[in-house]
């Protein structure tokens, strides 16, 4: 059965919170994946992580020239050292994700708006409205 739910991340940098971004999306229950969990980057998994949820991330990986990886963050502050770039020949990554979900009640509208109209149309079905085209 189809439900929305409300998609959350949180980001932290050295323990302090950075910031928070959400979505809305629409997905099976029964074969829905754990979406509630908390990710520890690194160096070495950095690559798999950032292209599943970058854009939900509040920096954006740049390629040294020959050094290799720098984090840049977009809330750059002269006098918050958390936002200061990381350097991967410098510093580890001290960046903790967490994601977390909860069940949205959606308008009939909001469902009508939905980008994938099939999915919208299962999702009132499953809930017994119906919907006559004549």
């Amino acid at each position: 059965m189809l439900e929305f739910y409300t998609l959350s991340f949180e980001t932290y940098h050295n323990d302090k919170f950075m910031s928070s971004d959400s979505t809305t999306i629409l997905i099976d229950e029964d074969s829905a994946p754990d979406l509630n969990c908390s990710t520890d980057l690194d160096w070495e998994n950095l690559d798999f992580v950032y292209p599943t949820c970058g854009c939900m991330l509040p920096f954006s990986i740049y390629r040294s020239n020959k050094k290799g990886r720098v984090i840049s963050w977009y809330d750059y502050s002269l006098f918050n050292r958390n936002t200061w770039d990381i350097k991967e020949w410098k510093a580890p990554l001290n960046i903790t994700i967490k994601s977390s979900t909860r069940k949205r009640n959606m308008s009939i509208a909001e469902v009508l708006k939905w980008h994938d109209m099939d999915k919208a149309i299962q999702y009132l079905k499953e809930k017994g409205l119906t919907i006559d085209m004549k």
